[in-house]
């Protein structure tokens, strides 16, 4: 079971850095990946960041609907440092089960991915919290515990979204 941290101290940390970096230190990639993601890098501190931002929301996520915000953050074995390829392959993985899991169920959507510096940050929009864990914990009740920690607040404005939608 994965339990939620009310603090958003490293969210918001990360947040920080990227739209800094985003001000004078981030290119674009301008072809969008498969399912409409932008790619972004930038620095925090002097070491790279990946920022992978969803382009376009799918058809079923209004804004309205989707008013909590989830940070769900892997540490990495190496501080500071970009994930190893095991680690990438670990990360995927989790990504892929979260996301299916959530985006099924209509309860969360990954808006956002922030990889660097010792750190693979995924940002959820959900219904709620309490759907989106409940969801997350069913997800992952089999499987062996993760090195995350998980980071809830409240943004029906999305603005956290927004800060990377703006610098388009």
């Amino acid at each position: 079971m994965v339990r939620s941290r009310p603090t958003l101290n490293l969210m918001t940390r990360r947040f920080l850095a990227a739209v800094a970096a985003m001000l004078g230190f981030i290119s674009s990639s301008a072809t969008p990946q498969e399912r409409g993601w932008d790619v972004l890098k930038g620095n925090d501190s002097g070491q790279l960041l990946v920022i992978r931002h969803l382009s376009a929301l799918p058809s079923w996520a209004g804004r309205a609907a989707f008013p909590k915000l989830v940070a769900v953050t892997w540490r990495l074995e190496n501080a500071g440092q970009m994930p190893t390829k095991a680690e990438s392959k670990q990360t995927y993985e989790f990504e892929d089960l979260l996301s299916a899991a959530v985006e099924t169920q209509r309860v969360g959507l990954l808006t956002t991915v922030v990889t660097g510096n010792g750190v693979v940050e995924w940002q959820y929009y959900a219904t709620s919290h309490e759907s989106f864990m409940a969801t997350l914990n069913k997800a992952l009740s089999s499987l062996p515990k993760y090195p995350v920690s998980i980071a809830l607040q409240e943004d029906p404005t999305w603005s956290a979204y927004s800060r990377f939608t703006a610098k388009k």
